[in-house]
């Protein structure tokens, strides 16, 4: 059975507050405001998505001088939202479980006046939002992170070719993508010649002494078929890895900016 929520020694802490219900095409907007006399006033408006339409919204909130506005962190909807508001008023993300075990909802009333009502008095647990440079930091290593995951499985799909194709380079080598195993891979790729001063001449340092093995580790059934997979996986591993290494660099400067502007 749900309790009803006994307000009264709740004390009102934001006299003035918004709840906003947001989806992804449109924004359900509650502002509770107190009138000359102290009595509480809510206005309920709705309003689009796209920028324009959530600039609309600011303007709206700060001609009626809203200090805070409380919303749900459903998805990624409320990240356009707080692009616009950041710095122009605090707010509270809230997370969904915990407003849906705050006892005393009604189903008359709407999402956000719900919101505002538990804002206006104190009732919501704020989520925390690192600052701007830490969320594009930390979108920065997610993305890293699924670039490294599909380059190491194009890696693996490459050692499962190459036993599908008898070549056996990962029998010689240590690392199959290393300096030696990537020009054996070209000349696979280039259709070169696959002989044993051609090989010495693309084994690095103490590889050379193992030309003749790696000669006869990459004597196969590679065909056509093989390369032309090989050449497109190989085009892919390059794109990850120059990807990984300019987020890497973008992330490193990222840190840079923050350390300099900490320091200053």
């Amino acid at each position: 059975m749900t309790k009803k929520l006994d307000t009264t020694f709740i004390q009102i802490v934001h006299p003035v507050c918004c709840g906003l219900d947001v989806h992804k095409k449109k924004i359900s907007a509650c502002l509770i405001t107190v009138d000359e006399q102290g009595n509480e006033q809510s206005e309920v408006k709705e309003f689009g998505t796209f920028t324009n339409e959530l600039l609309e919204m600011r303007k709206w909130l700060t001609d009626n001088n809203c200090p805070i506005l409380a919303m749900e962190s459903t998805g990624v909807y409320w990240r356009p939202v707080h692009n616009v508001l950041e710095g122009f008023m605090e707010v509270t993300l809230v997370n969904a479980r915990h407003i849906k075990n705050v006892p005393g909802r009604k189903t008359d009333i709407s999402d956000s006046k719900w919101l505002a009502s538990l804002l206006r008095h104190g009732l919501l647990k704020n989520s925390y939002i690192p600052p701007k440079e830490i969320r594009q930091w930390r979108e920065l290593t997610r993305l890293r992170r699924t670039y490294t995951e599909s380059l190491a499985d194009y890696k693996r799909r490459i050692h499962k070719l190459f036993e599908t194709a008898n070549i056996k380079i990962d029998s010689v080598v240590s690392d199959l993508f290393g300096v030696t195993g990537r020009n054996l891979i070209f000349l696979l790729c280039n259709e070169s010649e696959l002989s044993i001063a051609k090989i010495k001449e693309n084994a690095k340092r103490g590889l050379k002494a193992k030309s003749e093995e790696l000669h006869r580790s990459i004597q196969g059934f590679f065909e056509d078929h093989h390369r032309f997979q090989l050449i497109g996986m190989m085009e892919m591993i390059t794109l990850f890895e120059r990807r990984i290494s300019e987020i890497t660099e973008r992330m490193n400067t990222l840190i840079q900016q923050t350390d300099r502007q900490r320091s200053a």
